[in-house]
């Protein structure tokens, strides 16, 4: 809750069963983390059926946006963004209806929908497509940039929704996982690295890429568990192919929450090497933040040079590296209110980063504000 997120995605058949029971938790957890839901519902073949059902399960539920799939197909055909929209009425006259496809961008590209009833369009994206190798991961932010901007072409001016980001693909459509079985057998679609350095640092370049390319909404991962951002309450420690530990929060914890803190916040111009360093900056008020990616697994000198607006006599600055890790990911809240104070020599700061480390500065009086 401390992140201060700006919506929970629910998934939601309301064609199979137990999805009442998967909304009704989703609707819990979205009241305790004082957030409305994501609601992506999908359609099976034919008519759609259970949406009356659907719109008596909402009741008093906050939702953002509800995106629309159909099951047996690449992307949404319009008829369905409408029957959901009709079975909806209770629902805020603001409430986005949006289409797309939850398999992959290039399904969409190649079967782009009628968007005429559609306030929004979304998909998801995974690194690890075609390689999963670190370099390789670092890489797609490129891409990201790429899908976004086609995304936009064909969007008629509606807002592009990435949604979920996973760091390794949920499902193989053409072979359906089966339920995800004990701890000791870790699902292929959990990846080690969501609790490493570098995972934190592939989301920042990522959300960079995203931020920079005009995205309107964006859907991080699970909140606990194995593709979460903090380890479930019923992990396993030792039992597990995936490193556990219970309530255990991981490294891109730490990137999310800063960048939550700043949602809304203009970007400022941030340049630099997108295979080597990623940076964020943006300003809010008398307040400005940088926040800083090593993408690289070997140590690395950079420079931060500062504009004019910018040239504070120095900075405080907080390091999230192999160093510190252990007490970030045990006693997050400690972890959050240390910063050590950094000199800025003529306009610029120097910073020797360790591999895979993530740093937030900032700039101006005070420091992290929660919310």
């Amino acid at each position: 809750a401390r992140m201060a997120l700006a919506h929970l995605r629910a998934d939601v058949h309301p064609q199979r069963e137990g999805w009442a029971h998967r909304l009704g938790a989703a609707r819990l957890q979205a009241q305790e983390l004082g957030c409305p839901l994501e609601l992506a519902v999908f359609l099976e073949d034919g008519a759609p059926t259970g949406l009356e059902q659907l719109a008596a399960a909402l009741g008093q539920v906050q939702v953002r946006r509800v995106l629309v799939y159909r099951a047996d197909a690449e992307s949404t055909p319009a008829a369905d963004v409408a029957a959901v929209r009709e079975a909806l009425p209770a629902l805020p006259a603001v409430t986005a209806f949006g289409g797309g496809t939850d398999l992959n961008f290039a399904e969409l590209n190649r079967s782009r929908p009628d968007v005429a009833a559609m306030d929004a369009v979304a998909f998801p994206i995974t690194p690890q497509i075609h390689a999963a190798d670190e370099d390789s991961m670092v890489e797609t932010a490129e891409g990201v940039r790429a899908v976004v901007t086609t995304a936009q072409s064909f969007a008629a001016g509606r807002p592009v929704v990435v949604s979920p980001i996973s760091l390794r693909p949920r499902f193989n459509p053409d072979e359906p996982d089966g339920p995800d079985g004990p701890a000791a057998t870790r699902p292929a679609s959990a990846d080690p690295r969501q609790m490493s350095l570098f995972g934190a640092c592939w989301a920042l370049v990522t959300m960079k890429a995203l931020a920079e390319a005009g995205a309107y909404a964006t859907t991080w991962f699970e909140t606990t568990g194995p593709r979460g951002v903090i380890d479930g309450d019923t992990a396993q420690p030792g039992s597990s192919l995936f490193p556990a530990h219970p309530g255990l929060v991981f490294p891109v914890y730490h990137v999310l929450r800063d960048v939550s803190e700043f949602g809304g916040a203009p970007l400022l111009a941030c340049s630099g090497d997108p295979l080597r360093t990623a940076a964020i900056a943006v300003r809010r008020d008398d307040r400005s933040a940088v926040l800083v990616a090593n993408l690289r697994p070997e140590p690395l000198a950079i420079e931060v040079r500062l504009p004019r607006q910018l040239r504070p006599s120095g900075v405080r600055i907080r390091r999230l590296n192999t160093v510190t890790a252990m007490a970030a990911m045990l006693s997050p809240e400690s972890f959050r209110r240390q910063a050590e104070a950094q000199p800025v020599h003529r306009a610029t700061l120097r910073l020797e980063l360790l591999p895979y480390e993530y740093s937030r500065l900032d700039l101006g009086p005070g420091g992290e504000q929660d919310g």
